[in-house]
């Protein structure tokens, strides 16, 4: 189980950590799992625009790939030549880097469930639906994840899992990473115990 920017995380261990025995379910919280596009929390404005700018600019940068992790899963759309060069660990965990490795793909597809839950009011991931594995084309337009490359391709397994039927998606009516016993007791505590 994973919160936030820990399923990106927990998805490198997954696919890439070779181990004794494997990883059965994976339950998502409020993941950036097909990237983030913007910094948190700054949608509109003029200095968040500026912002927004500035970071687009310098999160692909080598020096700040190494130090910040978040920069590891910002997918900047109209960014997206720059983003295929990068050291970004998103990159990696998609399988679309330079080093594909079929390995990461099977151990990915070997999953019994993937649970995805999203903040139906999040404003720290933008797009908020990236814990579904959408993304946002270079006119910002939402992507569903079946029309992704990650998908179609079956990069890393996510379209397996898919047919297969062991995707289950929630929506919590919430900001990002709050969440109450209920949601705990409906979505979570099912899939650990079942």
């Amino acid at each position: 189980m994973a919160l936030s920017q820990g399923g990106v995380i927990a998805r490198y261990i997954i696919e890439k950590c070779q181990m004794k025995g494997q990883v059965k379910r994976f339950i998502a919280i409020g993941s950036p799992l097909a990237g983030t596009h913007q910094l948190p929390h700054c949608l509109r404005g003029v200095t968040c625009h500026i912002l927004n700018s500035f970071a687009d600019w310098f999160c692909y940068k080598g020096y700040v790939q190494d130090t910040f992790g978040p920069s590891g899963y910002f997918r900047v759309s109209n960014h997206l030549g720059r983003y295929n060069k990068s050291k970004s660990v998103l990159l990696d965990v998609n399988n679309q880097g330079k080093n594909f490795d079929e390995s990461a793909k099977v151990r990915f597809s070997q999953l019994d469930k993937l649970v995805l839950i999203q903040y139906k009011r999040d404003t720290m991931i933008t797009p908020r639906e990236s814990v579904y594995f959408n993304e946002l084309d270079e006119k910002h337009n939402l992507v569903d994840m079946k029309d992704t490359d990650i998908y179609k391709n079956d990069l890393f397994g996510l379209k397996t899992l898919d047919e297969q039927g062991k995707i289950i998606k929630y929506l919590i009516d919430e900001e990002h990473c709050y969440y109450g016993w209920e949601d705990i007791n409906n979505y979570v505590i099912p899939h650990i115990i079942n």
